[in-house]
């Protein structure tokens, strides 16, 4: 068993397309790091692209093909990333935190998906596009469970598989580390990056992906991507100048109504 590397699921065409573009730009950004794919396409051309091709058997073409390739990942620990995702800057540290942790995931920009969920805000959704984990009994049980709390409680409401990881995630014991987003960027909505940090993987199917890195990751003071809430920006401003206006008339001497 090699030590640590990238896990694909894609089954069908266009997810094996998206799947080696996803490991292009991996392959730019750390060369030595080895990547496996699990498809029902095992005999087309474009899975020469990675270094392990395992079958999926009966794919749903739904999330259900992702959990068992993801009990049966190659690597001691596993950076397993959606097919939909452009790696834009090395992560190995990703793996060094797997040595602390059983598994590391992202929170998803909307923190509650639906009506029916019940688990307090303090665990917000995670959005499963980037899992890192080795696979231990606690993790295994996890993923097992994951399905498992789909069809019982969310089937019948949505397709969306982030509610039962949620719910999967709050009744583990694993040991879970919360990446911060510029581990797994949703640029469809706003999204804060942090002073002196790069963005290290953007999920999305825009075409202008190495761009877009090249733009986030200029400077190191901490900016903001997306969709402008103009209410609270001019509040913003108010309360900057506000501030600015009360040091000033300050340092002259003068009271001031000015507060912030």
């Amino acid at each position: 068993m090699s030590e640590v590397g990238l896990h694909y699921v894609a089954t069908g065409l266009r997810h094996l397309q998206e799947a080696v573009a996803s490991r292009r730009s991996a392959k730019l950004q750390m060369p030595s790091l080895l990547a496996a794919v699990f498809t029902d396409l095992v005999d087309h051309p474009l899975t020469k692209e990675f270094d392990f091709v395992f079958p999926v058997v009966k794919a749903e073409h739904s999330f259900h093909d992702v959990v068992e390739p993801l009990l049966r990942s190659p690597f001691e620990k596993t950076l397993h990333l959606d097919t939909d995702t452009y790696v834009c800057d090395e992560c190995f540290e990703v793996f060094e935190a797997l040595d602390h942790f059983e598994i590391a995931v992202v929170h998803d920009p909307w923190r509650s998906d639906l009506a029916i969920e019940t688990l307090p805000q303090s665990l917000p959704t995670i959005n499963g596009g980037v899992i890192a984990y080795r696979i231990t009994p606690s993790v295994r049980a996890l993923l097992e469970s994951w399905p498992r709390i789909h069809k019982d409680k969310f089937a019948s409401g949505t397709r969306q598989n982030q509610p039962s990881l949620r719910e999967a995630v709050y009744l583990s014991s694993a040991r879970v580390l919360i990446l911060p987003p510029e581990y797994n960027l949703r640029v469809w909505h706003p999204v804060a990056i942090g002073g002196f940090s790069k963005v290290k993987i953007i999920h999305d199917r825009r075409n202008d992906l190495p761009r877009l890195a090249r733009e986030l990751n200029q400077g190191n003071r901490p900016r903001v991507f997306g969709r402008i809430d103009w209410r609270l920006y001019f509040y913003y401003l108010r309360s900057r100048i506000a501030k600015v206006m009360s040091r000033m008339l300050g340092r002259a001497g003068l009271k001031t109504k000015y507060t912030y």
